[in-house]
């Protein structure tokens, strides 16, 4: 038989001719859907402490975060996370094809502590005690416990710059000297025995919360805006539930010290408590309920923005309990 010989050129047109029928083949099918073939997405977990067990729809999925859950069917899922110890609030996600959504989980200690505590520049024993407290709060961490500082005696600086506010809680909690620490606003230990305020803060976050408190804020040029959600765990009983939202400057360096016992180093002091020094009254707060408190005020002369930070907490105004609390100062929480 004769043998047949292809010209090259046509060995090269007829080459390239099946290439491009594969490439088209190949990449023509990258934008359809195999019809079937799930229509899935991914959902990227975090939060704020990692290591959460992630559920989906109520199912374990066996991951922790920070991860991702893969081969997520498209359309509306419920996700949450469990920490012990600590708790946070499921979010509603909606998956669409192909893509990543995220899902963040502000963790909160079933209870967060607030510590209250009454001093002065001009109240010799009260730098040991303000070093007692403030590392006591560095250590448990803002997640845990939360720090105000009252100056309610006039010659202090900061008595002057917020008078009302200052001589209101001192008056409400009936201080009659200082230094003087309130756990909760029910616990007095001795203001010199770290001990005693350690174990104090320990016994609270022990009892459960009724209520998770997640606390942002921002400072806009001179402007200070905050939020407070507050979301139920159970019914609040109360006859005189009232909101604080406090206004506070985390850091205060002198170069000079204001006072006769010679600090020139504050933290965590009270600026201004809205909407009002007794606090918002008629609060009423049950299982299942989300509450939102927006307050918005001026920056005044002598406040630092970059070191203006806010509290929020709910107490019970005839018992004093301090029934739940949060603040801006957490890390995953803060601006």
């Amino acid at each position: 038989m004769a043998t047949r010989y292809i010209p090259i050129a046509v060995k090269i047109i007829l080459g390239g001719l099946a290439v491009a029928l594969f490439a088209m083949a190949l990449f023509s099918g990258c934008g359809q859907k195999n019809p079937t073939q799930p229509l899935t997405g991914f959902i990227f977990v975090s939060s704020s402490i990692p290591g959460a067990a992630i559920f989906l729809d109520e199912e374990d999925s066996q991951q922790v975060t920070p991860d991702t859950l893969k081969d997520v069917p498209i359309g509306s899922h419920t996700v949450r996370v469990d920490l012990e110890g600590y708790v946070s609030s499921p979010q509603e996600v909606t998956v669409s094809v192909g893509q990543v959504v995220e899902a963040v989980f502000i963790m909160s200690s079933a209870r967060v502590v607030l510590l209250e505590h009454f001093t002065s520049v001009n109240c010799m024993p009260c730098p040991a005690t303000n070093e007692i407290i403030n590392g006591l709060l560095e250590t448990l961490g803002p997640e845990k416990v939360v720090g105000l500082e009252y100056h309610p005696w006039e010659g202090d600086p900061f008595y002057e710059a917020a008078s009302f506010e200052n001589i209101t809680r001192n008056t409400y909690y009936g201080v009659s000297t200082i230094p003087v620490l309130f756990v909760d606003g029910v616990i007095s230990p001795g203001s010199t025995d770290s001990l005693a305020m350690f174990a104090a803060v320990e016994s609270r976050l022990a009892e459960p919360s009724p209520a998770i408190i997640a606390v942002t804020d921002t400072v806009t040029g001179s402007t200070w805006r905050g939020t407070a959600r507050i979301i139920g765990l159970e019914n609040v009983v109360s006859s005189d539930l009232r909101g604080f939202f406090v206004i506070l400057e985390r850091e205060i360096h002198l170069s000079q010290a204001p006072g006769i016992n010679g600090e020139k180093d504050f933290y965590y002091v009270m600026r201004e408590i809205r909407p009002q020094a007794h606090g918002e009254e008629g609060m009423n707060v049950a299982a299942g309920d989300t509450l939102y408190r927006l307050e918005e005020t001026e920056l005044q002369p002598g406040w630092n923005g970059e070191q203006i930070l806010s509290v929020y907490f709910l107490q019970d105004y005839l018992s004093k309990e301090v029934l739940a609390a949060g603040s801006s100062m957490y890390a995953g929480l803060s601006r």
